[in-house]
């Protein structure tokens, strides 16, 4: 399979690295540069040449840390990471979503052949002159793994809120009524910090979202829960998935009718 990788610098010290199918399909992943180390979010889709691309980027001492085990996300390029002895992070709970599908699962052939480092709420990553706190969030998937700075204003969020569309119809996905409720908590937190920039999973070169995006997130997801917004029946691999379109997500909000509470 053919894939493009592109790079684009957000900001000092953090590159963006896009990887796009000739299906047009995308995903990021994130290198974050500090002063004496350096972290990577997420492996992609492909087999690619990812480790190559990171180590045109920087020489540093490296990390990844997986957002969710979906294979957009937790890719082939793992292993590639794993072999190079380059410590792997993710919370249990993703892996174990995959323990049912046995070693033919990317996610459980990591854990059983290399070893992965499993992550902790709170952990912190010091980079030297950046520091990248474990915050999690269930919903998208059970518990899944964001990265936020709070001194430079920054979030990664994987796909744990959503990009242009928001799949909480997927297997393992857990409810809307229990997403807005660590959602609700989660916002209490970000909303102390000024001008933060939201980088998500699959987005654009040097774009990224803000407080008030996340605050709409919450709000679709709760105005989905009391009824005041309904989505329309849509085809999917998964049984009855509703789609609603909102401002925050114009590729739409998917979730089931029957994972509402």
């Amino acid at each position: 399979m053919a894939v493009k990788e592109s790079v684009f610098k957000p900001e000092e010290g953090l590159f963006r690295i896009v990887e796009t199918e000739e299906s047009g399909r995308f995903v990021d992943s994130y290198l974050i540069v500090g002063e004496r180390a350096a972290l990577l979010v997420d492996t992609q889709r492909c087999e690619n040449d990812l480790g190559e691309v990171v180590r045109s980027l920087t020489d540093k001492p490296l990390q990844v840390v997986i957002t969710h085990a979906h294979p957009d996300h937790l890719g082939p390029a793992t292993e590639d990471f794993l072999r190079r002895k380059i410590p792997v992070w993710v919370f249990r709970e993703e892996i174990e979503l995959y323990a049912p599908l046995g070693d033919a699962a990317l996610p459980v052939r990591c854990e059983k052949e290399y070893g992965l480092h499993f992550l902790d709420e709170g952990q912190v990553f010091d980079l030297g002159g950046t520091t990248l706190e474990i915050r999690s969030l269930g919903g998208h998937t059970p518990r899944a793994a964001m990265l936020l700075e709070r001194e430079k204003g920054r979030l990664f969020s994987g796909d744990a809120m959503g990009n242009r569309s928001f799949w909480m119809q997927v297997d393992g996905a857990e409810s809307l009524e229990k997403f807005a409720v660590q959602m609700g908590g989660f916002l209490a937190i970000i909303k102390k910090i000024p001008g933060l920039k939201i980088y998500t999973g699959h987005g654009i070169g040097t774009e990224s979202r803000d407080l008030a995006w996340a605050e709409a997130v919450l709000d679709a997801t709760e105005k989905i829960l009391d009824g005041r917004c309904v989505g329309v029946p849509t085809e999917s691999r998964w049984p009855n998935t509703l789609r609603l379109e909102t401002p925050v997500f114009p590729e739409g909000y998917f979730y089931r009718s029957d994972n509402i509470r």
